[in-house]
């Protein structure tokens, strides 16, 4: 079944597609014996995402910004526009 990324998943079918596919990402980790599940710390980043958007969709993955991503987002935010003054900001 072909799994909709922006759907919240209603329909009984993708649901279970959803939890399936997680349990099998999750598969491939050892699950502590109190909770039957892996440690989130033992999780990947890319695994923990594909899981959290598999279960909750994607909007609900929140994605740290790079060191890039977060200056030209300071810099679209402080736009100078008197060149001198946008020299001394970077």
């Amino acid at each position: 079944m072909d799994l909709d990324p922006f759907s919240p998943g209603l329909a009984a079918g993708e649901r279970l597609s959803r939890e399936e596919r997680a349990d099998q990402i999750l598969g491939k980790y050892i699950p502590e014996q109190e909770t039957g599940q892996p440690d989130p710390e033992d999780v990947s980043l890319q695994d923990g995402a594909m899981v959290s958007a598999l279960l909750s969709g994607v909007s609900a993955v929140e994605v740290e910004l790079t060191i890039a991503q977060a200056f030209e987002f300071y810099m679209q935010e402080k736009n100078e526009p008197d060149p001198f003054k946008r020299r001394k900001q970077v």
